[in-house]
């Protein structure tokens, strides 16, 4: 029903990404902060590509897809 309404919809999860901007100034100990800088260094770039060409993808794509 949603879709003949609104038209086709995708989504995109990115997920362990940065709750802080500076861990250490935060009292945070259920986040690993090295382990979140490893994904954010490794993972977050190709999840930003991702982004994009879903961006790009709905911004071309016809009103009912």
């Amino acid at each position: 029903m949603l879709r003949t309404v609104f038209g086709a919809s995708e989504w995109l999860c990115s997920c362990g990404t940065y709750q802080f901007d500076d861990y250490s100034k935060m009292v945070a100990p259920r986040f690993d902060a090295e382990k979140k800088a490893r994904r954010h260094a490794e993972i977050f770039p190709e999840d930003c590509q991702k982004a994009f060409a879903l961006g790009a993808r709905i911004a071309t794509a016809g009103p009912n897809r």
